[in-house]
């Protein structure tokens, strides 16, 4: 049983006031179990206080969100095959990044929780049109950086970020929702992999999901630009409520992979067609 180590603190989250599980190692957890995937999610501190709690209100389909208890975690070194590193209230900071890609051969880091801004008041601002800071170098093994289109502000700038912290990382990604994500990597290129369209529930968690199924593939020697439509496949599947997603993860044929010949020319060519 391979395992996936989660910087993350756990939550509980209020939605509407209904009290609901969240957080990344509950998602995390949540994906590889809807795939079947022989590997589990752990979390670096499992002490309870390491432990958010927020408050949602969704109006006009927009998602408020407020901090009402901030967490405190520390860096523990645990043993597991790969990490996923997505903080959600400043709990794990650049410094901890640093120490986690020294710690683990196979990272994936979300850079969203790490440019997540809080007032005074704890209401959660989205770092939209706020320019990401380079990543932090690292030595040896596979590190993947994730944002997303509304934390980089525009398709524009989203590759002129991943040109740059491709220079740092082996592949950068930039989710863009529903229209699935974009990859660039250091020896192999830009790709777009799209999702088929399906019936979407709830997309919370969505993120957390796609970076364990992401890592998982990655854990199972799947090819980077294979990996990255796995996981888009294995997401769309779990948000359409699929009782098991583990051949939509296998063969991807919930997603649609694509080359762009680069970042300044944007020419698609498909490289996989969608599978019935």
């Amino acid at each position: 049983m391979k395992t996936i180590a989660v910087y993350a603190a756990t939550s509980t989250d209020y939605l509407d006031d209904v009290e609901r599980p969240g957080g990344p190692l509950f998602y995390a957890g949540k994906a590889l179990e809807a795939v079947d995937a022989e590997a589990s999610a752990v979390p670096v501190d499992p002490s309870p206080r390491c432990h958010a709690v927020f408050v949602h209100r969704e109006v006009m389909g927009r998602r408020y969100s407020r901090l009402i208890v901030k967490p405190a975690c520390s860096v523990n070194a645990v043993r597991a095959d790969a990490a996923l590193f997505s903080p959600i209230a400043g709990e794990y900071g650049y410094d901890d990044l640093l120490r986690a890609q020294q710690l683990h051969t196979i990272l994936l880091a979300d850079f969203q929780g790490l440019m997540r801004v809080f007032d005074d008041e704890g209401w959660v601002h989205p770092p939209s049109g706020i320019e990401l800071p380079p990543p932090p170098r690292y030595e040896g093994g596979f590190v993947a950086y994730r944002a997303t289109i509304e934390d980089v502000g525009s398709l524009q700038r989203a590759f002129l970020w991943a040109e740059a912290a491709a220079a740092e990382a082996d592949c950068v990604i930039v989710s863009m929702g529903g229209s699935g994500a974009l990859m660039l990597c250091s020896d192999s290129g830009l790709y777009a992999c799209r999702p088929r369209r399906v019936a979407a529930g709830s997309t919370v968690g969505a993120g957390d999901m796609f970076g364990a199924l992401m890592l998982y593939a990655l854990l199972e020697e799947f090819d980077p630009k294979d990996a990255l439509c796995s996981a888009v496949s294995g997401v769309a599947c779990i948000l359409s409520g699929g009782a098991s997603c583990r051949r939509a993860f296998r063969e991807g044929y919930l997603a649609e992979l694509s080359a762009w010949a680069s970042t300044r020319s944007p020419a698609l060519v498909r490289l996989h067609p969608p599978r019935s």
